[in-house]
């Protein structure tokens, strides 16, 4: 039998948060986003830095990165619009809605396209779907304009996105899939050279208010990706425990206790080793606990680090297991060294090395 401890806290000293487990409690009426002075708010993550000039957030490079830079919002959002004015001279750019953040540079969520000369105020998923609404060229020519500032709003409720340019829907998605919240962000793209400017960023929220709610699983067999991959998403989960639950409105398995578990049924395509990484949150007070993830006799033992808040969520590689090919169950169990929380788990994905 092959037991393996691993720590993934290397993954996450690209990201620091507050502590709390609910949203942000926007009043529901337009916020600004962006002083016009100072990037309060906002926190880089990734290569190169965003900088204010003149009332402007500015991304500019001289050379061209190695990593994407971003500039991310220390705030999480659920429901909301959001209305900023961009400025596109040199480069590649994005806006990022409902993100989740991977070290050392990826950004995990719907990135509304932003780009001189094609494609801005379409939607791409990074590493993910890629393009799930592009606009047509003869659309773009409608409404967008070159070297000059645009008005872009995206409006995201439920499954429901839209994006506006310059007052002309560009894109729309009526049953989006992506993971129901998370933050926002702006990009300057790896490889580029890049100068792309944004101002008068607001947001409208509505207040979330009250716990968290326990729902049911709907416990399915998974099948492997196009790639072989295996995607274990806590709602296709059997649990077990009189604490643990599903939660709708975060999509992920909540209120762990002390040896309780999550299991999927899993159809291996091939034997080997599987790099495992995790998508989960956990705040300070309630990080650092033991869990173990179980298939046959094989076992990876890893602890919940900090993601510094439980509404902000994201990825890492924990470490690896061995797989035998075929059906079988895949088990994540919380160990015995806790009192009060484990993490918040959205999602566990295998992939061949």
């Amino acid at each position: 039998m092959k037991f393996k401890i691993l720590s993934f806290a290397c993954a996450l000293l690209m990201l620091t948060f507050g502590c709390a487990h609910q949203q942000p409690q926007p009043a529901a009426t337009w916020q600004p986003l962006f002083d016009g002075k100072t990037l309060a708010g906002w926190h880089h993550f990734g290569e190169g830095e965003f900088v204010v000039e003149d009332g402007c957030i500015v991304g500019k490079t001289q050379k061209a990165a190695k990593l994407y830079s971003h500039l991310v919002s220390d705030a999480v959002y659920r429901d909301f619009s959001v209305r900023l004015k961009f400025k596109s001279i040199k480069g590649n750019s994005g806006f990022y809605i409902r993100t989740i953040f991977e070290a050392p540079d990826k950004a995990h969520g719907l990135q509304i396209e932003v780009d001189p000369r094609k494609n801005s105020g379409g939607i791409y998923e990074s590493y993910g779907r890629t393009w799930v609404s592009l606009p047509s060229k003869e659309l773009q020519a409608k409404y967008f304009r070159p070297d000059d500032w645009n008005d872009l709003l995206i409006e995201a409720y439920g499954g429901h996105v839209k994006v506006s340019v310059n007052g002309i829907v560009s894109a729309e998605l009526a049953n989006e899939v992506s993971r129901p919240a998370g933050q926002l962000a702006m990009q300057m793209h790896a490889g580029n050279d890049m100068l792309v400017m944004f101002k008068d960023i607001e947001v409208l929220a509505e207040p979330r208010t009250g716990p968290d709610k326990k729902g049911t699983t709907s416990p399915q067999k998974i099948e492997p990706g196009k790639h072989g991959e295996l995607v274990l998403p806590a709602r296709h989960s059997t649990i077990t425990g009189r604490s643990l639950a599903y939660m709708p409105e975060w999509d992920a398995l909540g209120f762990w206790r002390a040896g309780e578990s999550a299991e999927w049924e899993v159809n291996v395509p091939k034997a080997g080793d599987y790099q495992v990484a995790m998508e989960w949150s956990v705040n300070d007070q309630n990080a650092g606990h033991s869990f173990t993830l179980q298939a046959g006799q094989e076992k990876l033992a890893a602890t919940a680090q900090s993601t510094g808040r439980f509404d902000t969520y994201q990825r890492a590689t924990i470490g690896q297991i061995h797989l035998e090919a075929g059906p079988q169950a895949i088990t994540l169990k919380a160990g015995d060294d806790f009192k009060n929380a484990l993490m918040d788990l959205r999602e566990v994905r295998l992939m061949t090395k």
